[in-house]
């Protein structure tokens, strides 16, 4: 595929996971800003997810972060980078650490001058999670690969893994977060708020070079939780009569890891410091009430 050339005067940043969650979010904030030039990283470009991207005014580029060649290209001529990864593919944990360094090692290479890497809450802590201990492993290859300009974002749980709207879907997500947090709180981020973290840490890297910020919105019980559905939906969400037992049973094994760490330590965040920063950030109750809007024409 050809590389669309850059032909302004604004920088360009390149964003994978562009048509996910988090990368489509760092899209839309930065699309919003227009001080950057934004190229997303596709491996299939002609998909209907990638082409509405290239319908807003994106440039689409060929690549996987497995790829190195095609990641030498992607990178060519960007200033900066947003970077996300996943463990949940063929190659677990172990495939995101690869895809990581890889992606930081063409990222150097390329010259690129800010890298914005959106790791996950307590990554630094040592938690004994597989999925936090592989992007630790990235972080710490960050940190030493002598790039330029980093930034570390480290977002909690999404608030738009929970399904917003009644059903038996979010009856049962209820009742495994009931019986796994066992009373506990849980800290929560709205995806649109890693986008706004991550945009201005790539329109901005002078301010935000060498920062390292943990991103959450609110904490909450799920006893808190089902209150905010009900002010903002007007009905108390219902809880699915599973058995604790059969939740501890389908669990994988990495998930019963994390939950461990949610209901023994939970994640550090300082939500009053990040409103601070960002005063639009969501409350949990926010994030439901805009879910519940109507969707644009």
């Amino acid at each position: 595929m050809a590389m669309n050339v850059n032909t302004n005067a604004k920088p360009t940043v390149l964003v994978t996971g562009a048509t996910g969650l988090q990368g489509g979010a760092v899209v839309t904030e930065l699309l919003k800003g227009d001080k950057l030039h934004v190229r997303a990283l596709a491996r299939n470009p002609a998909s209907p997810s990638a082409q509405a991207l290239k319908a807003r005014g994106v440039d689409l580029v060929r690549g996987d972060l497995y790829d190195a060649a095609s990641l030498r290209s992607a990178l060519e001529g960007c200033d900066r980078a947003f970077l996300v990864t996943q463990f949940e593919g063929p190659k677990g944990t172990a495939g995101e650490v690869e895809s990581g360094k890889l992606f930081v090692d063409c990222a150097k290479a390329a010259g690129v001058k800010q890298l914005v890497f959106s790791s996950v809450g307590n990554a630094d802590t040592h938690t004994g999670v597989p999925h936090f201990e592989s992007k630790r492993r990235i972080e710490e290859h960050l940190l030493a690969s002598g790039l330029e300009g980093w930034t570390i974002l480290r977002p909690v749980v999404y608030m738009d893994n929970l399904p917003s709207q009644p059903g038996v879907q979010r009856a049962v997500a209820l009742r495994a977060f009931t019986h796994l947090l066992a009373g506990k709180s849980l800290k929560l981020v709205a995806v649109e708020d890693i986008g706004w973290f991550a945009a201005r840490a790539l329109e901005e890297p002078g301010e935000w070079k060498g920062k390292e910020l943990t991103l959450a919105g609110d904490d909450l019980t799920v006893e808190r939780m089902r209150d905010a559905w009900a002010r903002a939906q007007g009905s108390r969400p219902v809880v699915a009569p599973v058995p604790g037992s059969l939740l501890n049973i389908v669990l994988p094994g990495y998930y019963a890891k994390m939950f461990k760490f949610f209901r023994e330590k939970g994640y550090d965040a300082d939500i009053p410091t990040l409103r601070e920063m960002h005063p639009g950030i969501l409350t949990f109750e926010q994030w439901v009430r805009a879910q519940s809007q109507p969707a644009k024409p």
